[in-house]
């Protein structure tokens, strides 16, 4: 979908075929309940690449209002009834002001956002986001050394089920990649940096030297109907995407900007 410079809504384009109806009735009743508060609504995340999966990828959305309040959540929460079976998740909120206060918290997300996003109604808010690359590794480093704890919380947990370890190894998969994403950033002069999955593992493993073969497995089981692994290929597979994002902490930790 694009839109003229008065913010109409006009024909949606590249949105998987399949999804296409449910989107275009979304960001209809998206600019019905909102209003003339809505400034813009854009399609973030997998839907608008390659590597959309329409039977288990989410549809994501990023909302930006003049004003934020509970009468926005009630009318939105009613739209969640109608959509909540049908893959779209509930809209991320904010103002202009919160996006200018916000960068230097969350510049993992805003860059994910400014990369991958189509502005489907309003003024394009999201191209031009100073990320800032300090900040950036700040968190990166973080957020890598906290999947590595909900990764030995979770094994923990798994009681030596292979089946709970595996899905848990899938459910954290797509995770990764806006982190993945931000590390090439942080460390390439690039405008943008790989949107394709297989090219964002390809590049990590040229910059950091780090052998990212696991998550290409990992991809090899997300794109299955039902995923199965062996009890000791299930054990392998984690103790080597375990490692993988052990290292590229530590890399991380060590770069100096």
């Amino acid at each position: 979908m694009t839109t003229d410079k008065n913010g109409t809504i006009n024909e949606i384009g590249g949105v998987p075929s399949l999804v296409r109806p449910v989107v275009v009735d979304f960001v209809k009743d998206v600019v019905s309940v909102l209003g003339a508060n809505l400034i813009s609504m854009a399609l973030t995340g997998s839907v608008i690449t390659k590597d959309f999966m329409p039977q288990s990828s989410d549809i994501n959305s990023a909302l930006v209002l003049r004003e934020m309040d509970f009468k926005v959540l009630d009318g939105l929460s009613v739209l969640g009834r109608k959509y909540r079976k049908k893959r779209i998740r509930a809209p991320l909120l904010m103002t202009p002001e919160y996006i200018e206060r916000s960068l230097d918290v969350f510049p993992v997300e805003f860059l994910d956002m400014k990369v991958l996003h189509r502005t489907v109604y309003g003024q394009d808010m999201l191209s031009d986001l100073k990320v800032e690359k300090p900040m950036l590794r700040i968190q990166c480093e973080r957020d890598l050394k906290s999947r590595l704890i909900n990764l030995r919380q979770g094994y923990i947990k798994s009681i030596g089920l292979k089946g709970v370890l595996l899905k848990l190894i899938l459910d954290s998969y797509s995770g990764f990649f806006p982190l993945f994403r931000a590390i090439i950033y942080m460390v390439q002069d690039l405008g943008v940096p790989p949107i394709a999955k297989k090219e964002i593992l390809n590049t990590v493993e040229d910059v950091y030297g780090v052998d990212m073969s696991c998550f290409r497995k990992v991809m090899e089981l997300k794109g299955q109907r039902r995923p199965k692994l062996g009890p000791d290929e299930t054990s392998r597979l984690f103790q080597e995407v375990y490692r993988v994002i052990e290292s590229l902490a530590v890399k991380v930790d060590e770069i100096r900007l």
